[in-house]
């Protein structure tokens, strides 16, 4: 799975009701307004993967940060 069919994804799991919410617990505009159980599910079908957890962070996305801090392996 690539960053953009990730990202793909996670857009479409967002609501703006959730963004909104967000928004006003001081999340910016640089997120799609996705559930954490979403991310969780998501991380779970993905697994593992350092190097693509890595690519997710420089997004700068809040929901593919989450899902990048799901996908480091553990030392």
């Amino acid at each position: 799975m690539t960053v953009t069919e990730i990202l793909t994804q996670l857009k479409a799991l967002g609501t703006e009701k959730m963004r909104a919410f967000n928004a006003k617990n001081g999340a910016g505009d640089n997120q799609f307004g996705v559930k954490m159980g979403d991310i969780r599910v998501l991380a779970k079908k993905i697994k593992s993967n350092h190097e693509l957890a890595l690519e997710l962070w420089a997004t700068n996305i809040i929901e593919a940060q989450l899902l990048a801090i799901l996908l480091l392996k553990p030392r």
